[in-house]
């Protein structure tokens, strides 16, 4: 499948809960970010979420809600991938918070 993304992405690690399913935040961007999760989660393709982003503990960032639609989803044996643009913030500190934790990991 050719790559259709146009920023870098920087593989970051923070944790996340997708409503009550638990997963692993990674390759971060401005706009958006991949999930791993080991449960399947139910939202299909398009649908709105609330990401609750639980950054490292030594990132000094505090965890906040980011609101994102699903885009893809990829899966292998073990892993469900899914592919989410960030679509708002409840507020703009949150806001801070995630572009904070984009910056933190481009710097890896």
């Amino acid at each position: 499948m050719p790559e259709l993304r146009t920023e870098s992405r920087s593989p970051g690690y923070a944790k996340v809960l997708v409503g009550e399913i638990p997963g692993q935040l990674r390759d971060l961007t401005p706009q958006g970010c991949k999930i791993v999760t080991l449960s399947p989660i139910s939202p299909s393709i398009g649908t709105p979420i609330e990401l609750l982003i639980i950054p490292d503990p030594t990132s000094q960032i505090p965890s906040f809600t980011a609101q994102g639609e699903l885009r893809w989803i990829r899966n292998d044996e073990i892993h469900h991938n899914y592919g989410f643009q960030l679509t708002g913030f409840s507020s703009p500190k949150e806001k801070e918070h995630y572009h904070r934790l984009v910056a933190q990991y481009s710097r890896s």
